[in-house]
Formats: C-alpha cells, structure tokens, sequence
C-alpha cells in the first residue's frame, strides 16, 4: 500500500513539473520513477513522459534511453510507435535509419 501511495506522489510530482515546463526536472523525477517502480502500473507512463520531457529538454540520450525501454514492451507497441514519431519530429532519430529488433 505504501509503494502504491509513493509511485503515485512520484509521478503526479513529474507530471507537474511538466506542466510547469520545467522538462529537465520532470524527465528525471520520470526516470527515477522508473528506476524504483519497474513493475508498477505507472511505469509505461514514466518512459513515455519521461522520454518526451527529456527531448523537450534537448536531452537526446535521455530520450533515447526511455525510448529503448517502453519499445520492449510488447503491449505498448502504439505508444512506441507514437513515441518514435515524436522522436523523429524533435530529430533526435533519423528516420532513414532503421532497425530490426
């Protein structure tokens, strides 16, 4: 119940930093999100957003780490694929590239 109630004030605090358009501190508060609740139900949310504030803060690597981490998730293959559209648009993947997992 506890770890219920502590991934939910860590990713609500992400998304308002987001909403503050403070994308840096958002991307990380996403990413640590991640990194302590792997398996929780907010965690596909925490590399999507994550991924996208890290690009919005011009953190390629960041978002190309997000990135890798949802597209191996079998049953998030829209978001990837929305993901990955963002990600060309932002030029941090090229779109001539392409890659076979």
């Amino acid at each position: 119940y506890d770890d219920m109630l502590t991934e939910n004030a860590m990713s609500g605090r992400a998304r308002c930093l987001r909403a503050k358009g403070m994308m840096a501190e958002a991307a990380e508060a996403f990413r640590d999100t991640y990194s302590k609740y792997p398996d929780s139900y907010v965690a596909t949310d925490c590399l999507f957003f994550g991924a996208k504030s890290f690009a919005m803060a011009g953190d390629s690597d960041g978002a190309l780490g997000l990135y890798e981490l949802l597209k191996k998730i079998p049953e998030e293959s829209t978001r990837s694929l929305e993901l990955k559209q963002f990600l060309y648009e932002k030029g941090i993947l090229d779109p001539t590239v392409s890659s076979y997992n």
